[in-house]
C-alpha cells in the first residue's frame, strides 16, 4: 500500500506539472497570436502619441517596435522633457513639441493619449468625428495581456489597495506585475521579457475614459467622492467614468464593490460580472464585513473562487 501511495504522489506531481506546462504553453500561444495580429494592425500605420512622459515614451517605443510610424506631441517645450525627448530622437521617432498640430492629429490612423492628456481636447474631438480611433495607454497594453488581471479604482485608497493585493498574491506563491497609475506604465509589462502569473493594475478615471476592450478578470471599485470635477461635467459624469472598470466584464469575471457607497450601489446594477460586496457595517447578505483587523466572509462565498 505504501508503494502504491508513493506512485500516486508521483503521478499527481507529474499531472500537475503537465497542467502547468499546458497552461503556460496556451498563454504563450495566445500572446504570440495577439502580437502577430496587432503587429499587422500597426505596421506602417501613422500612430500619434499625445503626451510625452514615462507613459508616452513607453508607448512610442513599443509602437515603433511594432512597425508603426510614430509621432509624439506634447504642449511642453522639448527641453522640459529631457531625457525622454532626446532618447526618442535617437531612436528616429518624430517629435512635435510646444502644441498639438491639427494636421498631425487628423492625419493619424490611431491616437494613443497619455493619462495626463484630457480626452476632451478639441483636436481629439475632431479626430473622433472623423473616425480616428483614440485610446489610452492602458487600453493599448491590455490588448496584449492574457494573464488574469486585477484592476483597482476609486477616489481614495487605490495605491494602498493595489500594493496590498499584489502582496497577497505573492504570498500565495504567484508571480505578479504591479503597475498602471501606481507608477509603472502597463505597456512596460507588455514590452518587457519577464512574464508573470497575475497582473495587478491601478486605474484612474482618466485612464478609464479611453478604454474600449479593457477587461480585467477582477475589478475593484473602492469608493466614489467628488474629485477631478474640473475634467468632468459633474459628479455623475465622474462616477460613470469610474464604473467603466467593469463595463466589458462578463459573468465569469468578478466585480468587488463597496456596498456602503450609495453611488457604487446604483452603478452596480449595470455590472454583468459576478458582484461581490464589502462593507464595514453590520452583517448583510452576500457581503464581506471588514471589522478592524479581521475580514468576515459570507457563508455563500464559494471557497473555490480564486484569482
Amino acid at each position: 500500500m505504501a508503494g502504491t501511495e508513493s506512485y500516486r504522489k508521483v503521478l499527481d506531481y507529474i499531472n500537475c506539472t503537465c497542467l502547468a506546462i499546458h497552461e503556460y504553453a496556451q498563454t504563450a500561444l495566445r500572446r504570440s497570436r495577439s502580437c502577430l495580429k496587432h503587429m499587422n494592425e500597426f505596421r506602417n500605420k501613422n500612430i500619434l502619441v499625445m503626451g510625452l512622459g514615462r507613459s508616452g515614451y513607453a508607448c512610442a517605443c513599443f509602437l515603433s517596435g511594432m512597425g508603426a510610424i510614430v509621432t509624439v506631441t506634447d504642449r511642453a517645450e522639448e527641453e522640459k522633457l529631457f531625457p525622454f525627448s532626446k532618447a526618442l530622437r535617437e531612436k528616429g521617432i518624430h517629435l512635435e513639441m510646444g502644441g498639438h498640430c491639427n494636421d498631425t492629429v487628423e492625419g493619424s490612423d490611431m491616437i494613443v493619449i497619455s493619462p495626463g492628456v484630457p480626452h476632451t481636447l478639441e483636436p481629439l474631438r475632431i479626430a473622433q468625428e472623423k473616425g480616428i480611433p483614440v485610446i489610452g495607454e492602458i487600453e493599448l497594453a491590455a490588448r496584449f495581456i492574457h494573464e488574469p488581471m486585477i484592476a483597482i479604482t476609486g477616489t481614495n485608497g487605490k495605491t494602498t489597495t493595489t500594493k496590498l493585493i499584489s502582496a497577497m498574491i505573492e504570498a500565495s506563491g504567484f508571480s505578479v506585475f504591479t503597475g498602471g497609475n501606481i507608477g509603472t506604465p502597463l505597456i512596460e509589462y507588455v514590452s518587457g521579457s519577464k512574464k508573470v502569473d497575475r497582473v495587478v493594475v491601478e486605474v484612474s478615471s482618466f485612464q478609464l475614459d479611453t478604454i474600449q476592450q479593457f477587461r480585467p478578470h477582477v475589478s475593484v471599485l473602492l469608493n466614489i467622492t467628488e474629485d477631478h470635477l474640473d475634467r468632468y461635467d459633474g459628479f455623475e459624469s465622474y462616477a460613470e467614468s469610474k464604473a467603466k472598470i467593469f463595463q466589458n466584464q462578463e459573468n465569469t469575471d468578478f466585480a468587488v464593490l463597496n456596498r456602503a457607497d450609495k453611488s457604487i450601489q446604483r452603478l452596480a446594477a449595470s455590472s454583468r460580472a459576478t458582484n461581490l460586496f464589502f462593507d464595514s457595517r453590520g452583517e448583510q447578505e452576500n457581503t464581506a464585513i471588514i471589522n478592524y483587523e479581521k475580514i468576515y466572509l459570507p457563508e455563500n462565498i464559494d471557497g473555490k473562487r480564486h484569482i
